[in-house]
């Protein structure tokens, strides 16, 4: 993508063409090379960092006139700190492979037109009093080819909104994670949703049901009319949703029927298994092959009963996680009956803001599983009730 990306736009092939060693990495626009004297009075190489802005594929004008340095504060040839650069010093990772050590601040009156404008003013800065100890040694446009890895994004475009909010070394946890998700009812889908914005390297999507109207009342987004045309029949969940998403995010793949005991073993190459079925039988199969192959998994469900005055609702959501070396509770936990009374999770009522709920309280505990959220509790189950608007939790034994 970084090679790609900088030939579109004027603005970074500038900066090529006159010879800066450039290139871009989850949204950041990385200049290296960057000569610059230190407190010791001696010439070192740093490297500026700025968050990109974009429409589509094209860069847009920087809203942040900041820029992040990794290396020492820069000082003048003569001694001291150049002044009025450092905004402040707060080492941190920003992304995988990109340390940086101090954020710098230098606007011109209405700001700064492009990256090529504000990069090389930086640059400008810094090298200028390193170029001062020897003209041609030090001069930053170096001509140098930055070798990155071009390899294909998990987006059809770029995640700014994790590198706005500095987060990319966070969300890097799930980089190369293989997700299957099984059964795309409510809660499935909303589940998709969500993982649809995390850079994970492949969503695999179970389910043989075709997408009717009423699951549009019950799932993300709004499907249009033409979604059941009259002289054919409605299209496959899986075909429907991967469509949808597939404008965002690369690697869905399509598995158009149920998993039974002749494919179970399909679930057992994934990093993390959604299940999201409704019949005991379908979950006691998939998780004992689970269990049985030490695999991580989060089961959920959804349950919705009518009050006795008949109109009213009472609704319970749940969400399991099975870990190796944990599954000894699950059987406690994880309803596995058929049997109407009970099993308040074999309701057949749906209603999307519970089916909402519950997948965000499973991708919550996925993102905590996977290191993304801090974790103190690790709860196994976690169960919330609409009549006492509470969640209870089972911690580990």
């Amino acid at each position: 993508m970084s090679y790609t990306l900088i030939s579109r736009n004027a603005d970074l092939q500038r900066l090529v063409d006159e010879g800066y060693a450039i290139s871009i990495r989850e949204n950041l626009l990385v200049l290296e090379d960057v000569w610059y004297v230190d407190q010791h009075m001696q010439v070192r190489k740093g490297m500026l960092v700025s968050v990109l802005e974009m429409r589509g594929q094209q860069t847009a004008k920087p809203k942040d006139h900041k820029v992040f340095f990794a290396g020492d504060i820069p000082h003048k040839k003569e001694g001291g700190p150049i002044t009025g650069l450092v905004l402040n010093s707060n080492p941190q990772r920003l992304a995988a492979g990109i340390q940086i050590h101090h954020e710098f601040s230098n606007q011109p009156p209405g700001g700064y037109e492009n990256y090529y404008d504000k990069m090389k003013r930086y640059v400008d800065i810094i090298n200028v009093e390193a170029r001062a100890v020897s003209q041609d040694e030090y001069d930053a446009r170096t001509y140098r080819v930055v070798e990155v890895s071009d390899q294909a994004s998990p987006f059809e475009y770029m995640d700014t909104a994790s590198t706005r909010a500095r987060i990319g070394a966070s969300v890097s946890r799930f980089i190369g994670q293989r997700i299957a998700i099984v059964g795309l009812g409510g809660t499935g889908a909303y589940i998709f949703d969500q993982v649809c914005k995390v850079p994970v390297a492949e969503i695999h999507l179970f389910d043989g049901d075709r997408f009717h109207q009423h699951n549009a009342f019950r799932s993300p987004g709004a499907a249009g009319i033409d979604t059941w045309p009259a002289d054919s029949q409605s299209i496959k969940k899986v075909e429907y949703y991967s469509q949808h998403y597939s404008r965002m995010k690369r690697g869905i793949f399509e598995h158009p029927y149920n998993i039974t005991a002749q494919n179970v073993d399909e679930l057992l190459s994934f990093d993390y298994v959604f299940v999201c079925v409704d019949r005991g039988a379908a979950r006691r199969l998939i998780i004992g092959a689970l269990e049985t192959g030490k695999r991580t998994f989060i089961d959920v469900g959804v349950g919705v009963i009518r009050a006795e005055d008949g109109e009213q609702l009472l609704g319970a959501c749940r969400v399991t996680a099975g870990t190796p070396g944990n599954y000894e509770q699950l059987g406690q936990l994880i309803p596995m009956s058929d049997e109407e009374g009970e099993n308040i999770y074999a309701e057949n009522i749906q209603i999307a803001d519970l089916n909402a709920l519950n997948a965000i309280l499973a991708v919550l505990k996925w993102k905590r599983l996977s290191g993304f959220y801090a974790d103190h509790r690790q709860e196994v189950s976690a169960n919330f009730s609409t009549i006492f608007n509470s969640n209870t939790n089972v911690a580990a034994a």
